[in-house]
């Protein structure tokens, strides 16, 4: 059933591009949005497109967003997918690489799709200092 806008609103689902989000996994049009909003921060490691790119639906305090990481070079180690792509993944949150350092090799944000505003993106802490 093709749901308009309305009556997805009134059934507090969130809209994304005039189109309701997927129960599981963020869609290809949910993506292609966010990428179209987001800056890259200043420090990041390279281009959006140098980066594996993980989305996935998250609830906060009962409001519905979009966990976004993204994750540069060797940092996923062993789990790194194939480099000949594709580097945009829509998985469940608990696919989420949940990478806890890395500097600007790891830039995670939250979108509210239901809000029209740019995306603040922050580099994770960076790791602990190498000991001698």
């Amino acid at each position: 059933m093709l749901m308009t806008p309305i009556l997805a609103l009134a059934l507090g689902m969130p809209l994304i591009g005039g189109k309701h989000e997927s129960a599981t996994l963020p869609s290809n049009s949910d993506i292609s949005y966010i990428e179209g909003k987001i800056n890259m921060p200043d420090e990041a490691s390279g281009p959006l497109s140098s980066y594996e790119r993980y989305y996935a639906w998250t609830v906060d305090n009962g409001k519905k967003y979009i966990h976004a990481e993204y994750v540069f070079g060797d940092l996923l180690g062993a789990a790194k997918p194939d480099p000949k792509g594709p580097h945009v993944h829509p998985v469940t949150e608990d696919q989420i690489p949940n990478i806890s350092n890395g500097g600007c090799g790891v830039i995670i944000f939250y979108f509210n799709p239901r809000g029209d505003h740019t995306p603040s993106l922050y580099c994770n802490p960076p790791g602990p200092a190498a000991t001698p």
